[in-house]
């Protein structure tokens, strides 16, 4: 017999017996249960039908097999129960404690950091400079571009001396310059 959780790896503790007739830790179970779909994570098998009919997975504990495993594993099993319920009085304290600090800060004066709306007013107006920014250097590229197109032109004018040329060159010069 199997007393391996097939989730955590671990000897079951307070082992639960799906329908499907796999077996898994109680708190594996849960788990598994919150973070996915209502199935078995081995096989898949729905178990929402299952789990609303059932109030409380402690009431699907295999008892024969949990009481099989403390016999056989009985400091394990105690270390487990003694960590069970430490984490519960922990949680507890953990949520009194909580609780307690909420009311006192409540009391308090609390101080703004930033004023109401300030942040948004913040983040437009950067949003304006980088859109201004990019129209500048969008309108700087394609000034650089027609330079560039009026140097090319010129060079390629200065070669072809041709006369029957000339008037079509001047044309295009004058268009190029005048804008």
């Amino acid at each position: 017999m199997d007393l391996t959780c097939p989730i955590c790896l671990n000897v079951y503790f307070k082992p639960v017996k799906l329908p499907c007739s796999h077996t898994l830790c109680q708190s594996c179970l849960e788990k598994s249960l919150e973070i996915s779909t209502l199935a078995c994570p081995i096989c898949r098998c729905r178990l929402s039908v299952w789990k609303r009919r059932l109030k409380d997975t402690s009431a699907c504990i295999d008892k024969s097999r949990e009481t099989e495993i403390e016999h056989l594993f009985p400091k394990y099993y105690s270390a487990r129960i003694e960590a069970f319920y430490a984490k519960l009085v922990v949680s507890v304290d953990a949520e009194i404690i909580l609780h307690s600090m909420s009311t006192v800060e409540s009391n308090e004066n609390i101080v703004r950091l930033a004023t109401p709306g300030s942040i948004k007013s913040e983040f437009d107006d950067a949003f304006k400079r980088l859109n201004r920014n990019r129209l500048l250097e969008a309108n700087l590229q394609e000034e650089a571009n027609l330079a560039l197109s009026r140097h090319i032109l010129l060079e390629s004018s200065i070669d072809n001396n041709s006369s029957d040329d000339e008037p079509i060159v001047s044309h295009v010069m004058f268009i190029l310059f005048a804008t």
